[in-house]
């Protein structure tokens, strides 16, 4: 099996990646957000592909200069997607062409400071998750924010909903997300509950290891693997 393999060298380190999704023949669009920069950016790409020289590779179509570390990105619909930042940030952007002209990054909304310690200091927002139109955000200062695309109100804020830093969130249902910490610890939360507790506190084992990624099976949301930092894979339903 031959492998054909191209590379781009674009001057900065990329955090986040994703697929711009495929309605309106847009699978050939893809957005890149950068960290440890002085000014670090959300870039539009195009992936052009040369079937003569059967060549294919990226060229830059719109460039938004952003504040912080990119921490996160996911799309809403091919038109809207949304983003977290190390300044406890989060931003819901617009691809958008105005007047004949090629797509282009906007600002379409700014959740300021939404994360922040008790020193007052900027807590890094570390991930977000989405269902429909809601948003979560959740950061190192353990806390958590119901949003919604439709509004730039804070929907609901659970403070304190962690004693150490949350790492990973995921909706499980529509009112239903399940957020794992610093020390392994997995926390279910019911959103249109009144009481800021969990539902369900476990382990995902005795070892006291960090999640950093989970996901949810793509036809049975209630079955969820969790990946650690230690490169072990753990799984779990609900």
């Amino acid at each position: 099996m031959s492998h054909s393999v191209h590379g781009t060298f674009v001057s900065e380190k990329i955090n986040k990646i994703r697929w711009r999704p495929d309605y309106f023949n847009n699978a050939h669009f893809f957005v890149t957000g950068s960290v440890d920069n002085d000014q670090n950016n959300i870039k539009l790409w195009d992936l052009y592909e040369n079937q003569e020289e059967d060549d294919i590779h990226p060229f830059l179509v719109s460039t938004y200069p952003y504040c912080g570390d990119v921490t996160e990105i996911k799309f809403l619909n091919a038109d809207y997607f949304v983003t977290s930042s190390s300044s406890g940030s989060a931003h819901l952007m617009k691809i958008s062409a105005t007047n004949g002209e090629d797509n282009s990054i906007k600002n379409e909304m700014l959740w300021k400071d939404l994360h922040s310690f008790q020193t007052g200091e900027t807590s890094p927002c570390t991930a977000l998750a989405l269902y429909e139109n809601d948003i979560v955000t959740v950061g190192e200062d353990g806390c958590i924010n119901l949003l919604t695309a439709q509004s730039q109100n804070v929907v609901r804020k659970i403070d304190d909903a962690d004693s150490c830093s949350i790492y990973c969130v995921i909706f499980l249902k529509h009112n239903e997300i399940l957020t794992s910490n610093l020390r392994g610890q997995m926390k279910v939360w019911d959103l249109r509950s009144s009481n800021n507790e969990p539902n369900t506190t476990f382990m995902l084992s005795s070892d006291l290891l960090t999640p950093t990624c989970l996901t949810y099976h793509p036809t049975q949301r209630h079955l969820i693997i969790a990946g650690d930092e230690l490169g072990k894979f753990q799984d779990t339903h609900f």
